[in-house]
């Protein structure tokens, strides 16, 4: 079949891999098999297609049938889920059967028409742009996890491969699980701590709530436990001072930006804290004490035991990392030291 010549005025560059026709000068554009010839040429005739109009209408009709297969891939879905609503299951899968289609198949081309049903019009239009296995990886996940996908202004789908984008539909669904996970079980505990409360008789002196002080005094060891570690990083300060201009003087800058950045570090996650109980305030960001909110007289006196203890264990766990560093080096003559004694013991 031969070639029709392209007009002066429409000469298109060729691309790379192109040569010029020795015999009639057109230009061939191979492919990695074989050049473009007559069976494309039967392949256009059988499918109605000329393949000699401009190149920017078949470009133009290129996108359309990309296009059309995905449309036609939500079309199929949606007739499979009205077929599904009007017959039995057995009616329905026989029917899948005799026309050779796969059960799997056809629920994840149902999947596909539920996905484009529940969205709005400008996104269902972003995904109707996509290709046919994109749409069916979306119709599979879950909601929620559509909904992160095309709402993430850093993620542009058109360009991930299906691979990339199954895995990031993976990972969002391990995400979300995980986060429900969390959820549920905050949840679980608010609901047994209310339970807790509107149950527990007032059996203290001061009338604080016995769940309620628990809290409290939780609360009050574990921020009197960072107290104690911040004064013991506070103290390192000072011997490293100590070492500028000494044998250890190469090593005092880096051991400083350690510092530097594990403390900004736990800033960050103070701050996150405190962001969050601020939030539980009636008054945000300016929250103003409230009589209840100064320990009572018995929590006082509860809070200094525990204080006592809190301070002899941390002093204890000093020293025990220091006997264990002691340890591990080199030892000279000499009888090894003892092990520092725990809190309560002789």
């Amino acid at each position: 079949m031969s070639k029709k010549a392209t007009p002066a005025a429409e000469v298109i560059e060729p691309a790379k891999g192109a040569s010029p026709h020795v015999r009639t000068g057109e230009i061939e554009v191979l492919s990695d098999r074989a050049a473009f010839g007559e069976a494309d040429a039967a392949l256009a005739d059988f499918l109605g297609l000329d393949l000699t109009v401009a190149p920017d209408v078949r470009a133009e009709r290129a996108v359309v049938a990309y296009n059309s297969a995905t449309r036609s891939l939500v079309e199929a879905g949606l007739l499979l889920a009205s077929l599904k609503r009007d017959v039995s299951q057995e009616q329905f899968l026989q029917l899948l059967a005799e026309r050779g289609m796969h059960k799997q198949r056809a629920y994840s081309l149902m999947n596909g028409a539920a996905l484009a049903a529940r969205l709005p019009e400008d996104q269902r239009d972003q995904v109707l742009s996509l290709g046919k296995s994109k749409v069916l990886a979306l119709g599979n996940a879950s909601p929620e996890v559509v909904d992160q996908m095309l709402e993430d202004g850093d993620i542009d789908i058109s360009t991930l491969s299906v691979r990339d984008l199954r895995a990031r539909l993976r990972d969002l669904e391990a995400e979300i699980a995980d986060t429900q996970a969390q959820r549920d079980a905050a949840e679980a505990e608010a609901t047994g701590l209310k339970k807790k409360l509107a149950k527990t008789p007032v059996e203290r002196e001061d009338a604080v709530p016995v769940a309620v002080a628990d809290l409290r005094a939780e609360f009050v060891a574990n921020t009197g436990k960072v107290d104690l570690a911040l004064k013991s990083v506070e103290a390192i300060g000072p011997e490293l001072a100590m070492m500028i201009g000494g044998p250890a003087h190469d090593w005092v800058d880096g051991t400083v930006r350690l510092a530097v950045s594990g403390l900004t570090a736990l800033r960050l996650q103070i701050d996150g804290v405190l962001r969050k109980y601020v939030g539980l305030l009636p008054d945000g960001d300016r929250p103003e004490p409230v009589p209840s909110s100064y320990l009572t007289q018995q929590e006082l006196a509860e809070c200094a035991d525990a204080w006592k203890v809190l301070a002899q264990t941390h002093t204890y766990e000093q020293d025990l990392r220091a006997h264990q560093r002691e340890q591990e080096r080199p030892r000279g003559r000499g009888r090894p030291t003892n092990a520092p004694k725990a809190p309560g013991k002789a």
